[in-house]
């Protein structure tokens, strides 16, 4: 891909697997993380706002699947951290989710 002299930050698009089994089910777990913040409405009003990321969740439990996604905004840009931190539901340095569903700080 060529990239124009006037063009010197695109924005990072990168994505995260982790595929989970414990408990007698299957979890697959995707993540996509971006750090083109034009899209989103205001997003100067969060501060130190770095990138937007999914989460699709996947489990398999006695062979039934279903799928929920989340979003959330965040100061954190390497989607591996940001997995982990969605994950975990803890340690993460600002994990907002859209909605108001989570907020997540470290103490």
């Amino acid at each position: 891909m060529a990239i124009a002299a006037n063009q010197p930050a695109l924005c990072q698009l990168d994505g995260h697997e982790d595929i989970n089994a414990a408990h007698g089910h299957i979890e697959i777990r995707r993540c996509v993380l971006s750090t083109c913040l034009d899209t989103l409405p205001n997003a100067a009003r969060w501060q130190g706002l770095k990138s937007i990321a999914r989460v699709e969740s996947e489990p398999i439990v006695n062979g039934k699947v279903s799928v929920e996604q989340r979003y959330y905004i965040t100061t954190l840009t390497n989607v591996a951290s940001f997995a982990h931190a969605a994950r975990a539901h803890c340690g993460a340095l600002i994990v907002l989710a859209l909605g108001s569903r989570c907020h997540i700080q470290r103490r």
